[in-house]
């Protein structure tokens, strides 16, 4: 039987752009929006010291001359003489960024050509890297000009131009592929992310959405042009399958994701065959041998070098060709780890730890399925992959599941980039494919999700009786919502989304109102240390569209509440509140499902709120879990829930109906859907 190939039509109609930072979803995902060198986009983010960004772009070609173009920037005032301004991605001949004065990299940017930047502004140093074509050539660290203080532009940074003084200026003429801004945090070393920019179509309109937040950014001063629009999964399937270094293709994936430390990684994956020399699962390599997941005559190893790695090896602990395992692994600067598991039922396998060398940057990305050695791969690994994950210092940063594509192509579907990684053959001349046959799994599509919703309304509403529905995720810690909610009207207790263990402690309310004696009040986190918003213009009010945003942490909890007005979302009263919890002191995990539209109360729902949704976003640990939309059900017509991270329908579990309108829309990037088998 042939695997099903997804045709998508897309149907856009042009109209003025919205106001920019409207939580939307975009209709496509594009590879890349390209300024003519009269647009700008105001990212809403402050030009300081301590961000750092992470810029995918190539310069347009008629580009000539020495010249200003400044990708991301802002400045405080007009006058030549003022050093308060922050350039991050800046050329002039040479790839520049700084403040006060600048400091460059010794190779020109090439124009017309892909180059990844990496830009650093946490004080006291600076430094960047910069790659062409996936290839590093040059890096720079050096300290800030001036080195003395922080330097506050006190103007947004815009992109493809500079904020001089409130007004567009240095515009650039460029494709970007991607940007992600980020902030350090001076007392703890991590870092906050900003925005995670991807190129999008809404609408017909090309524009910038921030993944972080659910905001679409669009452009002023004309449209941007639209890339391609990108492959999308048409079914999620349970692995793919490389072909090892006896196969004829030799098949292996670039990351993208620079092999250094302070990385980690999760796995599932399955070796088809017990390697007997070795082979490489995810690594990259030079003189100083970095590796992130190989075996060596069925041992598992993690490490710099053979020398140097951490091992799990002999008898029952080596590699077993056929068994499902799941791998942990970690290398900061001072310590690696790996753990590993067998699935089967054989269970933990070991932990092994060992001392790493000190900070290390080889420069080049990490490879799947093989090794990168300065961009040739080897060791070819004949490996079965369920799902993996990398992170660095800036968090998630690849979350892959096998997927076949709407092009009907097999490959791993990163959640955070919203790209799908297609192999790539070694061996000349190969057709670099997984094979629908034999090298792509069953798929995993909820028995619900034969296809995806073919429209969907605006909102749904529950009833505030006994609707509400179990989003099967444990309430705990670090969970993160984004949510746009109206309320019909407002009773005196009632949890948009939340769970509790009982009635005077233990309450994981992600978000609550309450009208006690007459004061309405937006509410998320634990008794005895809630996070309000409440009182006067704070007050929440029926009929009114917020955007609340709230995240729950072992040592603070915070809520932000905003509400549309003029096609904008503006602050509630002071926008934003944060407190240090006092109960329960450190990490909580409650064991129970969060249920929207009403709080589990050890598995009985109560406080039902009375409400509209528009849209839905849940998080933890930094991964999206979560990401629902209003939909109907294709078996009934019935209105629901679609998550598109787990492409499950969510009903009602009150065995009622919730109910559906305002406007009917096609589904995003299936308007029509035709399946051929």
């Amino acid at each position: 039987m042939k695997r099903p190939f997804l045709f998508v039509f897309l149907f856009a109609a042009a109209f003025a752009a919205p106001a920019a930072g409207l939580a939307d979803t975009p209709d496509a995902y594009l590879d890349y929006v390209e300024s003519t060198g009269t647009q700008w986009i105001d990212t809403g983010v402050n030009g300081e010291t301590g961000l750092k960004f992470v810029a995918d772009l190539a310069w347009d070609t008629s580009h000539n001359g020495r010249a200003d173009w400044m990708l991301v920037g802002a400045r405080k005032a007009t006058a030549s003489s003022d050093n308060t301004r922050i350039v991050p991605v800046y050329i002039e001949r040479a790839v520049c960024f700084g403040h006060g004065k600048f400091v460059r990299t010794t190779t020109p940017a090439v124009l017309g050509v892909r180059h990844e930047i990496v830009a650093d502004f946490t004080a006291p140093s600076a430094s960047t890297l910069l790659y062409r074509d996936g290839t590093p050539i040059n890096s720079y660290e050096g300290t800030y000009a001036p080195s003395t203080g922080n330097v506050d532009a006190e103007r947004n940074l815009y992109v493809f131009a500079c904020n001089w003084g409130g007004t567009a200026n240095y515009f650039a003429k460029a494709k970007l592929y991607g940007l992600t801004i980020f902030r350090k945090d001076a007392s703890t070393g991590e870092f906050e992310t900003l925005r995670r920019f991807l190129p999008c179509l809404k609408d017909g309109i090309a524009a910038l959405y921030d993944k972080e937040h659910g905001e679409i950014y669009y452009p002023q001063g004309g449209d941007l042009v639209a890339g391609p629009v990108l492959p999308r999964p048409a079914e999620l399937v349970e692995w793919v399958q490389s072909d090892g270094a006896g196969g004829d293709r030799q098949l292996y994936i670039d990351t993208g994701i620079v092999a250094k430390n302070d990385m980690s990684m999760i796995a599932e994956l399955e070796w088809v065959e017990k390697p007997t020399v070795q082979s490489t699962f995810c690594g990259a390599s030079n003189t100083v041998g970095f590796l992130n997941l190989y075996t060596s005559g069925g041992t598992h190893q993690y490490g710099y070098s053979s020398a140097s790695a951490v091992q799990i090896q002999g008898g029952g602990n080596a590699t077993t060709a056929g068994v499902r395992f799941r791998i942990v692994s970690s290398l900061v600067r001072t310590a690696q780890s790996l753990e590993a598991w067998a699935l089967d039922g054989s269970g933990y396998y070991g932990q092994r730890t060992g001392t790493s060398r000190e900070w290390v940057n080889l420069e080049t990305p990490l490879y799947l399925f093989a090794r990168n050695d300065a961009g040739t791969p080897n060791q070819f690994a004949h490996v079965r992959l369920y799902a993996v994950s990398l992170t660095n210092e800036l968090g998630v940063v690849r979350d892959f599941l096998p997927c076949v594509a709407d092009n009907g192509q097999a490959g791993l579907y990163d959640t955070i980039s919203e790209r799908i990684f297609f192999p790539q053959a070694a061996a000349d001349g190969a057709t670099a494919e997984f094979s629908l046959a034999t090298e792509v799994g069953a798929v995993t599509n909820h028995p619900a999700t034969t296809k995806w919703p073919i429209k969907r309304p605006e909102w749904i509403a529950a009833n505030g009786t006994n609707d509400y529905v179990n989003l099967d995720v444990i309430a705990r810690d670090g969970t993160r919502m984004l949510a746009e909610v109206e309320w019909n009207d407002l009773p005196a207790a009632a949890t948009f989304c939340g769970a509790a263990t009982n009635s005077s402690s233990g309450l994981f309310s992600n978000y609550r109102i309450t009208t006690g004696d007459g004061s309405n009040y937006h509410r998320m986190g634990y008794y005895n240390g809630s996070s309000t918003l409440g009182g006067g213009n704070c007050a929440p009010a029926a009929g009114v569209r917020y955007r609340v945003e709230t995240s729950l942490d072992a040592g603070n909890q915070v809520i932000t509440v905003k509400k549309s007005e003029n096609g904008a979302w503006v602050p509630v009263g002071n926008g934003t509140r944060t407190v240090n919890l006092t109960f329960p002191a450190g990490f909580a995990n409650l064991g129970i499902p969060i249920y929207l539209f009403a709080r589990n109360f050890n598995g009985r729902p109560d406080e039902f709120a009375p409400a509209r949704l528009y849209s839905f976003k849940l998080w933890q640990d930094g991964k999206l879990v979560r990401d629902l939309v209003p939909a109907f059900h294709p078996a009934d017509n019935a209105p629901c829930l679609f998550d598109k991270i787990s492409q499950r329908y969510f009903r009602d579990d009150g065995g009622y109906r919730l109910t559906a309108g305002g406007a009917i829309t096609p589904f995003p990037q299936r308007e029509m859907l035709i399946i051929m088998r």
